[in-house]
């Protein structure tokens, strides 16, 4: 029999550890588009100073744009006059003075209704680095260009006023454009001209109004795929080289807001970078391969059937353009193919060379006071209303209508929930809550509500549920939409493809008495933000959001505060002993780390009468095993699984006073390599930790030394008298 006994011992000392973030890999095209564009450009402003308007916003100026509040709200707005490609801005305060500004945002949008706010690789609204004085020129440059004709300067910080002179750069933006109705793909043929790469590089932008659908799908005869789709209005990417596992990268929110997105997917090796809008996400690629080998066909905006590494199962609905594969721009090659008489190598189905507008027209209610009243049929004894929404917030009106005769009918939102509350003359007031799900996900809704007499129907995402009871109405005028009735709270959130009575009116239509209030709704555009991506709460606290402020969930992590930060466990046993009072010994978690990104882990704690404090980490082998006899020497081998990874058990030892090993091998009734006696101990000498935790397989660690146990071995003969041929192995690891 062998029993297996494995311990880490560990005397901890108070030492911090030191993280150290590598540098951004850049992976965009360097290439000169430096025009200066301020000059045929219109600028306008929130506010202004007289005399110091915003067309006194030029560089090198004798004057300067000044706003005449000093707050968040200001904006300097610049109309290029089309789409420019925006390379780089400089900005300059008023000269000989100490006004100017320090810190600023950039958003910037195609239409001058809806915009995108320029953010960082980690998701964060990027800050951009402003003056320290009024003269100094300060220069910023966009890592990814800005695509759009209108760009917008948020000043966030400044010195006495807020006041900029600005240059834009860049150049003409020229685009191949593709536009795909859900029933369209692009096939190119790649029998002829196969990849076969260790590197590529994939980008293009994107626009859809549609949350789900396949954008780039292409595989290969050898199990290779690339699979990228939009699922629930954000990207997922699905990629194999050959080896039948999946790797899969997600970024992104909210991209079916019809506004245009940037995609960048580079690949060296088995290291991928993912980017949406600057947002950048970094994987490893499982398996052994390291070349992406496609020789069948590369199908864009969707594809002929089902493949292997799609999650979506309808084709992408909306613009792409500029898609770039490598060096090769594939629109324009295919426009080329067609032009030439080669269209051989491209197959185009249901696709148009522009970007018409979806004949939907979103309107956002920014406050909890705005609201539509909209007119109806009176007098009807049927009613139909139906729209779409999305939203963050557990609460809010949806639809009120008041009857001619007395009574109402009311849906809202409620914890989440959508409900419906019916009152009807004659009838007691009754609550309908038919579905279980919650709809403030921040993804759109379909809501359709119809009545007629003894009967209500609801229907939420196509799944209508339907009520019988004694009903009868007339209908009222006017129907209030997200709000406008005291002692409810209003919907906040956006709306689109709202009909009454099979009658649909766009939002840029509403006349001013139709709406409250003008600067609380905002049409032809969705306003919303999605705090939670990335996911602001740390070691895996759960983000919930409302329309202003984001909340983290922090049960179970073993982490505290506003953004689950603060490590709930000691740092080591000594901590919990200077805190505690440790005795004998207790079995707790440790967070070495702290607040860093290593997770919590159990050991025991032992207190000594000589002040030590020692940390054991027990391993999952701890149970007897048999070795009887051997195969070959160096045939036997325990792999050793322990309660802690390999980046904990470094960060423990690093954070260590001693570390040592024993080693007792137990051989009864026969001989141990050639030692006399029948039975033997050996004990081993102490080994570094790089020994002890040198290699890793899943979740589990392997001593790679190799022990050789020789039962009934006299210099390498082997011996017939062993009896009771087993052997006892103890693993004793000291660390002190």
């Amino acid at each position: 029999m062998m029993i297996n006994t494995l311990y880490y011992y560990v005397a901890v000392l108070s030492l911090s550890l030191t993280s150290v973030r590598s540098d951004s890999v850049r992976y965009y095209y360097d290439y000169e588009c430096n025009e200066p564009l301020l000059e045929t450009a219109k600028l306008t402003a929130t506010s202004s100073l007289r005399e110091r308007g915003p067309e006194n916003a030029q560089l090198y100026g004798l004057n300067a744009w000044t706003a005449s509040e000093n707050d968040f709200d200001q904006q300097l707005i610049i109309d290029l006059g089309s789409v420019k490609n925006v390379t780089r801005v400089a900005t300059q305060g008023r000269a000989h003075s100490q006004e100017f500004v320090q810190e600023y945002h950039i958003s910037y949008g195609s239409n001058g209704l809806d915009y995108a706010r320029y953010k960082a690789a980690g998701g964060e609204v990027k800050m951009f680095g402003g003056n320290h004085d009024g003269n100094t020129i300060v220069k910023n440059e966009f890592e990814v260009p800005i695509i759009a004709q209108y760009i917008r300067i948020n000043p966030m910080r400044w010195r006495d006023k807020i006041s900029m002179r600005v240059e834009l750069y860049g150049c003409d933006y020229v685009a191949d454009t593709l536009y795909f109705n859900g029933s369209s793909l692009v096939k190119v043929d790649l029998l002829r001209d196969p990849v076969s790469a260790s590197r590529e590089t994939v980008r293009f932008r994107f626009k859809t109004s549609v949350a789900s659908g396949a954008l780039l799908y292409s595989r290969g005869t050898q199990g290779d795929y690339l699979a990228l789709q939009l699922r629930d209005n954000r990207l997922v990417l699905n990629i194999d080289l050959g080896s039948g596992l999946l790797t899969s990268l997600s970024v992104g929110s909210l991209l079916d807001d019809n506004i245009w997105h940037d995609v960048v997917i580079s690949r060296n090796r088995r290291d991928i970078i993912f980017s949406v809008d600057r947002v950048v996400v970094q994987g490893r690629i499982r398996g052994e391969f390291s070349r992406l080998n496609l020789n069948r066909a590369f199908y864009i905006g969707g594809v002929p059937n089902f493949q292997d590494g799609l999650v979506v199962n309808q084709n992408f609905t909306g613009c792409v353009e500029n898609m770039y594969l490598n060096s090769t721009n594939i629109i324009y090659e295919l426009k080329q193919g067609y032009e030439t008489g080669e269209p051989f190598k491209y197959q185009k189905v249901n696709t148009l060379y522009s970007c018409p507008e979806p004949p939907l027209v979103p309107v956002t209610f920014l406050k909890a006071g705005s609201y539509a009243k909209l007119r109806g049929y009176s007098g009807g004894n049927t009613l139909n209303v139906s729209l779409e929404f999305r939203t963050y917030e557990l609460h809010g009106l949806l639809i009120y209508h008041k009857f001619k005769s007395d009574g109402y009918v009311k849906v809202f939102l409620e914890e989440g929930l959508v409900k419906v509350e019916l009152f009807t003359e004659g009838s007691p007031k009754v609550k309908l809550d038919n579905y279980a799900e919650v709809f403030n996900d921040g993804r759109w809704h379909s809501l359709m509500l119809t009545m007629a007499p003894d009967t209500l129907i609801l229907s939420l995402n196509y799944r209508p549920v339907k009520t019988t009871k004694k009903l009868k109405f007339f209908t009222g005028s006017s129907y209030y939409i997200a709000g406008g009735k005291s002692g409810v709270r209003g919907f906040v959130g956006c709306m689109r493809r709202i009909a009454l009575d099979g009658n649909y009116r766009l939002p840029t239509d509403w006349k001013p008495e139709e709406y409250c209030c003008p600067n609380e709704v905002v049409f032809d555009a969705c306003h919303m933000i999605d705090r939670c991506n990335p996911n602001p709460c740390e070691h895996g606290g759960t983000c919930t959001q409302t329309a202003d402020e984001f909340t983290c969930d922090c049960t179970d992590t073993g982490y505290a505060g506003a953004v689950c930060h603060s490590s709930t466990h000691p740092l080591s046993c000594q901590a919990y002993s200077n805190a505690a009072g440790l005795t004998r010994s207790a079995d707790i978690k440790v967070d070495v780390d702290g607040s860093g990104p290593l997770p919590a882990f159990p050991v025991t704690c032992h207190a000594y009468s000589d002040g030590r404090i020692v940390t054991a980490v027990s391993h999952a082998v701890a149970s007897s095993s048999i070795v009887d006899g051997y195969q070959e020497p160096g045939s036997f081998k325990q792999d050793i699984e322990y309660d802690a990874s390999r980046a904990q058990l470094e960060a423990l030892l690093n954070r260590s006073h001693t570390c040592s090993q024993r080693l007792d091998y137990m051989c009864r009734h026969s001989r141990l390599l050639n030692s006399p006696s029948k039975f033997s101990t050996i004990v081993g000498a102490a080994v570094t930790r790089d020994w002890l935790v040198s290699q890793t397989v899943g979740s589990s660690f392997k001593i790679q030394q190799v022990v050789q146990l020789r039962c009934g071995i006299s210099w390498g003969y082997r011996l017939k008298n062993c009896i009771d041929k087993y052997i006892v192995i103890q693993y004793l690891i000291s660390i002190n």
